[in-house]
């Protein structure tokens, strides 16, 4: 979050004509390719799983959780 801040900052300030120019010269972005490891798949099959689980659980349906407790942060902050 700080360095998304420092670059609209930056970008607010006139350093940068736009956030993609200053993500390039301030993020540490690369293009990389990630392989995964084949004797992981059954770790990484059961951790998908899980995540799949989560999501459905905190990110739709008719479990509410996730608006509540975005309601509680905006009203924290407000």
């Amino acid at each position: 979050p700080a360095l998304g801040s420092a670059m609209h900052a930056a970008v607010a300030a006139g350093i940068y004509p736009n956030i993609q120019a200053a993500a390039e010269k301030m993020g540490k972005l690369k293009d990389e390719v990630v392989t995964p490891i084949a004797a992981n798949q059954k770790v990484y099959d059961r951790l998908y799983a899980d995540y799949k689980t989560l999501y459905d659980y905190f990110g739709r349906g008719t479990n509410d959780v996730m608006k509540r407790l975005k309601q509680i942060k905006r009203e924290a902050r407000a």
